[in-house]
């Protein structure tokens, strides 16, 4: 049930960008970076974005996920929400994100470790963010043990673990 009303949201927003932007390479471009449905681009602009090295602006990932719960901590904080609410009501917006825009690892990852964050925090636990990364993998091959072998799956927590491995000593020195 609830993929099957966060599919006809899906086809509601596009049916929304259909009426309000003009057809052509803008139309394509808004649909693939806020749904993550890259049909509507035309392979000279899929192909532009990959010689520039810009393709990924175009792959919905953790950024966007960040993007969705830092507005929804940040509004919910100006509306003077404890932490618990906020940790509910930013973990349901951020679940529900990842089944609109269909699922795919990246988001679905980041959609974990930001609810972990956000409920660690409303109960004041400290959280280390290589076991939050793991915590989702854990979830995730419970719930698709398939997505082992797949290289998206590989490389979004590969890619998430190089990060956390590397931040610390590149940012080791800085205020």
């Amino acid at each position: 049930p609830l993929r099957l009303f966060a599919a006809r949201r899906r086809e509601e927003a596009r049916a929304a960008f259909a009426r309000w932007i003009l057809p052509g390479v803008e139309r394509g471009l808004v649909q693939a970076m806020v749904l993550g449905d890259r049909s509507g681009l035309d392979a000279a602009t899929s192909e532009a974005f990959r010689a520039s090295g810009t393709y990924h602006v175009l792959a919905l990932s953790g950024a966007q996920v960040a993007m969705v719960a830092a507005l929804l901590v940040f509004g919910l904080r100006g509306l003077r929400a404890g932490p618990w609410t906020a940790a509910c009501v930013t973990a349901s917006a951020v679940g529900l994100y990842a089944l609109f825009v269909g699922g795919d690892v990246p988001v679905v990852r980041a959609s974990l470790m930001a609810s972990a964050v956000l409920f660690g925090r409303a109960i004041d636990v400290d959280t280390d963010v290589a076991n939050l990364l793991g915590l989702a993998a854990l979830v995730l091959l419970v719930a698709r043990p398939s997505s082992a072998g797949d290289v998206g799956f590989q490389l979004s927590f590969g890619a998430t673990l190089g990060i956390l491995a590397l931040a610390g000593p590149l940012t080791q020195g800085w205020r």
